[in-house]
C-alpha cells in the first residue's frame, strides 16, 4: 500500500506542479498608477509605477520594463526619462514634460528570450497654459490706414481667441476682421481709439485668460504727430 501511495505521489506531483505554474502564467497581471490617462502641464514633472501582480511561468519574476509613444525602450537609470525597479514594481520618472511625450506609454512584463507575457498602457495627455506671446497692452494705429490690433497667443489643446469692445463682442464685418494675429480694423479712424479686450479660450480645458489692450490713433496729417486719445 504505502509503494502504491508513493507511486501515486510520484505520477500525480508533476501533473499538480504543471496545473499550478500554467495557473500562475495566467493570474499574472499589470497595475499602473496613476492608472489610464491623465492630463498635465507642459513642464511638469510625472512618476508612472507599474506592478506585477503574480510572477510568471513556472513561478519566474517577470521583468518589467517601459516602452514610450514612439516604441522605445527606456533603460536608464538617470536623465529626463529614467527608471527605477524594484522586485516586482518598475518606476517611471518623466521629467519637464514636454509636448512631444504625449501619447501611449506601455509597461511591459517580459519573460525568457524576452517573451512578452503582459502589457498595461498609460496615456499621457499634455496641455499648456494660455501664454500671450505679442500682445502689447499700449498700442498705436495710424488714422485713414488698415490697422491690426495685435494679439498673439499660444496654448496646448488649440486656443480660441475673440474681441470685447465697450463690453460687446466684436464681429467680422465692414469694419473689423479677426486675424490669425489680432484684429484688423480695416479704416481706422479717431473714434476707434479705445480699449479693446483680446479674450483666450481653451474650451476642452475650461482655461480662459483676457488682456486689455489700449489703442491710440494717429493722425499722420497732423503738423505735430500726436497721439490721439
Amino acid at each position: 500500500m504505502e509503494y502504491s501511495r508513493r507511486a501515486l505521489a510520484v505520477l500525480v506531483l508533476p501533473l499538480l506542479l504543471w496545473i499550478i505554474n500554467q495557473h500562475t502564467a495566467e493570474s499574472l497581471e499589470l497595475v499602473v498608477f496613476p492608472n489610464r490617462t491623465r492630463l498635465v502641464p507642459l513642464g511638469s514633472n510625472l512618476v508612472l509605477n507599474c506592478m506585477a501582480l503574480g510572477p510568471g511561468p513556472h513561478g519566474n519574476r517577470p521583468k518589467l520594463v517601459w516602452i514610450t509613444p514612439g516604441g522605445k525602450e527606456i533603460d536608464s537609470s538617470f536623465g529626463r526619462l529614467s527608471t527605477n525597479r524594484g522586485y516586482y514594481t518598475s518606476h517611471l520618472y518623466i521629467n519637464n514634460i514636454s509636448q512631444s511625450d504625449a501619447g501611449r506609454f506601455t509597461c511591459r512584463a517580459t519573460g525568457h528570450r524576452k517573451k512578452i507575457l503582459e502589457e498595461e498602457h498609460f496615456y499621457l495627455n499634455v496641455y499648456q497654459s494660455i501664454i500671450y506671446v505679442d500682445c502689447p497692452t499700449v498700442q498705436i494705429l495710424r488714422k485713414n490706414s488698415s490697422g491690426l490690433i495685435r494679439c498673439v497667443v499660444d496654448a496646448t489643446p488649440a486656443v480660441v481667441v475673440s474681441w470685447r469692445l465697450k463690453g460687446r463682442y466684436i464681429y467680422d464685418g465692414p469694419t473689423y476682421a479677426q486675424e490669425r494675429n489680432g484684429l484688423r480694423i480695416l479704416n481706422v479712424t479717431a473714434e476707434d481709439a479705445a480699449i479693446y479686450t483680446c479674450i483666450s479660450e481653451v474650451p476642452s480645458l475650461g482655461d480662459f485668460r483676457t488682456r486689455d489692450i489700449r489703442v491710440r490713433v494717429i493722425d499722420p496729417k497732423g503738423t505735430s504727430g500726436e497721439v490721439r486719445r
